[in-house]
């Protein structure tokens, strides 16, 4: 349990996510061994850990898993995502993906789509302004 607590406290500067899983299921074995082969391309930004419920039914019950698998995204200490059930890899990037991504490339997508207008205003002070709306689909 100790080992358990050290990981949670890592979520305070890196995604954790935990996968429960147990051998004799056969889709959370299965979803182990997407998520294993999903772990370098993930490298730096998540912490991932996998909970064997046989071994830990105490965790399993702390963090309340009724089914496996069973995925948890981690925080700051708390649960910020949860994935029950089998997954496939394309569904466990589209779960991972939203905490890893930077905002960088949404933000440049947004300013791509600025309009920019200029008019005049019969003003002494100001003779030219520039007025730019964001159009951006919410």
């Amino acid at each position: 349990m100790e080992n358990f607590r050290e990981v949670v406290d890592q979520s305070n500067n890196t995604l954790v996510v935990l996968l429960f899983w147990a051998d004799q299921i056969e889709p959370s074995a299965v979803t182990k061994d997407y998520l294993v082969a999903l772990a370098p391309a993930y490298a730096g930004k998540v912490i991932f850990g996998l909970v064997d419920v046989a071994a830990n039914p105490q965790i399993a019950q702390q963090l309340q898993i009724q089914s496996l698998p069973s995925i948890r995204a981690i925080q700051e200490g708390q649960i910020a995502a949860r994935l029950d059930g089998p997954q496939t890899e394309q569904q466990l990037r589209e779960f991972l993906d939203p905490f890893t991504q930077s905002s960088a490339p949404v933000l440049l997508a947004k300013i791509g789509k600025l309009r920019f207008k200029s008019f005049r205003k019969p003003s002494p002070k100001n003779q030219r302004t520039i007025r730019f709306e964001l159009n951006v689909p919410m």
